[in-house]
């Protein structure tokens, strides 16, 4: 089986540099990697040269005009040209602890959509990263057992939640989180990826999850000593307002076991702007 990494991009190219350093740390390694940008100003490709030339699989780097926040897109660029059967996605200001990534390939399974949960580093904790702590993904000096416990209790839950959902005790189950997520790409291509409606920060990732569980994918989280962290950066996005959040309840009123393909997706883009593909690697 072949997976595909796949990290969006836009501008802060100081957060995708710290990822990749932590990819370079993790015990397993992806068959290719697809960095997938949003239209950045910054000069994504050039930053990064150094950092990826001793990376051993291909790396691609698909590019679309800056239209507004458009990842529903982003992603589905990605995806159109992942030669990978099984997908990964993961948002450019996350990193991994020690063994995460095998962990979630040790996770895969039929039917299931994988989803993780990040300790959310503060202001202060994201100053303090060093490239020690990137390339050994040991991060003990910096957060605090609180936030660890919180990664074990979230685990708990989430198979809790996942439990009563299998027993029709409740109808949600573990939440779908797209910062760091994977699936089968058939399971992806089933509901016709991400609904390019979604233009804007905001939901995007309930509707692709409401949509997973109606084709009968469930999300699982088996994470419980292995973990991602998320890097304190100031937010840009519109201060919390889901400007998309008409159209989600309008479609969350339309999904059902019969009706849960994206109106605009991965087989029928919204846009005609180009996409721009360069082989990295």
């Amino acid at each position: 089986m072949k997976i595909s990494l796949i990290i969006t991009t836009y501008n802060r190219v100081e957060l995708l540099k710290n990822l990749l350093i932590s990819l370079k740390g993790q015990d397993f390694t992806p068959d290719e990697l697809i960095i997938s940008d949003d239209g950045s100003s910054e000069n994504i490709v050039a930053e990064i040269q150094d950092l990826i030339k001793d990376f051993k699989f291909n790396i691609k780097f698909v590019e679309q005009a800056d239209l507004g926040f458009r990842l529903a897109r982003c992603r589905n660029n990605a995806v159109r040209v992942a030669e990978g059967d099984y997908i990964i996605f993961v948002d450019q200001d996350l990193m991994f602890s020690t063994g995460f990534l095998r962990e979630f390939v040790n996770s895969i399974s039929e039917k299931n959509v994988i989803v993780g949960y990040p300790i959310r580093l503060n202001q202060e904790q994201s100053k303090k990263i060093t490239f020690e702590n990137l390339l050994s993904g040991d991060f003990s000096d910096i957060i605090t057992e609180s936030q660890k416990n919180k990664i074990l209790f979230q685990y708990r839950k989430d198979k809790f939640n996942r439990f009563l959902q299998s027993l029709k005790i409740q109808k949600k189950g573990t939440k779908f989180r797209g910062g760091i997520t994977g699936m089968f790409k058939k399971d992806y291509l089933e509901i016709n990826g991400y609904d390019e409606n979604f233009i804007g920060w905001g939901n995007e990732d309930d509707d692709f999850g409401r949509r997973l569980l109606a084709a009968g994918i469930r999300p699982i989280n088996p994470f419980k000593d292995v973990y991602p962290l998320h890097h304190w950066h100031q937010e840009f996005h519109n201060n919390g307002e889901r400007v998309n959040k008409d159209y989600y309840k309008k479609r969350k009123i339309e999904i059902n076991k019969k009706n849960f393909s994206a109106k605009f997706g991965i087989n029928n883009s919204l846009g005609n702007d180009k996409i721009e593909v360069i082989k990295l690697k």
